[in-house]
């Protein structure tokens, strides 16, 4: 529960309440479910994409290539 209190910014006694049955805010679901659905598509959990650095800007190529 610590590591996902630290994902949402939230404190680990909120999570605490939400796995005890009180309501999830519709922004912390929201974003669970967006990980979930990455998780599914790339095998990766949130904190994982950080290894990876930025993604190349596709609009700004220096080769031309855009």
């Amino acid at each position: 529960m610590s590591r996902l209190s630290e994902a949402l910014g939230v404190d680990r006694s909120s999570v605490s309440r939400w796995f005890a049955g009180l309501p999830v805010p519709g922004p912390v679901a929201a974003a669970v479910e967006a990980w979930l659905v990455i998780y599914r598509l790339t095998g990766r959990r949130p904190g994982e994409f950080d290894e990876l650095g930025p993604a190349p800007d596709p609009f700004n190529d220096p080769s031309g290539d855009a």
